[in-house]
């Protein structure tokens, strides 16, 4: 493994390895005194050292359109990483559901790619 500073590895959020989260929304948006609409909403935060490591070679990501929207919209949380929004729609019917799910396993798996980049890069094993 290569030289990190302390700071580096808690930017990974794992002890030992990259940490980061895909999650899998339920939005009921409330207008006056009633649920108007509800949407599903799949959020990703990458941790901050693999946000940096990536954004800072995105050009390793030219070929993988996910990933490089991913580093390229995300927003800086702070301390809570980057965040960007992998699908927003209103949750109407079944399909809805199904396009969530869809998006959400393209996510982690973006996720894992960009992790395992990370690791390679940091020779973690």
């Amino acid at each position: 493994m290569k030289k990190i500073t302390k700071k580096q590895r808690d930017m990974l959020w794992g002890e030992d390895y990259p940490y980061s989260e895909v999650d899998l929304i339920v939005q009921s948006r409330v207008l006056w005194d009633e649920v108007s609409r509800v949407f599903l909403v799949v959020e990703v935060t990458i941790n901050p050292l693999t946000f940096q490591i990536c954004s800072q070679n995105i050009e390793d990501f030219k070929d993988d359109i996910m990933a490089h929207q991913l580093l390229t919209y995300a927003t800086d949380k702070k301390d809570d990483g980057y965040s960007s929004c992998a699908f927003q729609k209103e949750f109407t019917d079944d399909t809805v559901m199904e396009e969530a799910q869809l998006a959400l396993e393209y996510s982690e798996e973006t996720i894992i790619r960009l992790q395992r980049y990370v690791m390679d890069f940091l020779d973690i094993k």
